[in-house]
């Protein structure tokens, strides 16, 4: 079973993020960046669907520390925002648009779940 971080200061959207994944994934969640770059300092995890915008450290911030800390974990950037698929190109990441499409959801993190597996071996 894969090991998701789900990153969105939406309560709402981790409970129905976490009702509709937990069957497949080990689900850790996070309410902001912060929080999530905490949490990535502590433990591995396969993928993360991250939000763009949230309070303390947004989606964009989080990735550049990632990095900067040489985390490697596959992201699925989403937002509401029209501009997310241009700034996922940038950051070279997934991207998902709000509202979830489920289906596509779970195809990209199957995606990058298994190519971050034939990496590591």
């Amino acid at each position: 079973m894969s090991r998701l971080l789900i990153v969105d200061d939406d309560a709402d959207i981790l409970e129905a993020l976490l009702i509709v994944l937990q069957d497949r994934h080990e689900i850790t969640t996070a309410q902001n960046g912060l929080e999530a770059f905490g949490l990535l300092q502590a433990r591995p995890f396969d993928a993360i669907v991250l939000d763009l915008m949230m309070p303390l450290m947004d989606g964009e911030t989080l990735i550049e520390r990632m990095r900067e800390a040489a985390i490697s974990v596959p992201v699925v950037l989403t937002s509401a925002c029209s501009d997310v698929a241009r700034l996922a190109v940038r950051l070279g990441v997934e991207h998902l648009h709000k509202p979830y499409d489920i289906s596509s959801l779970e195809e990209k993190l199957a995606r990058l779940v298994s190519a971050a597996q034939i990496r590591l071996g």
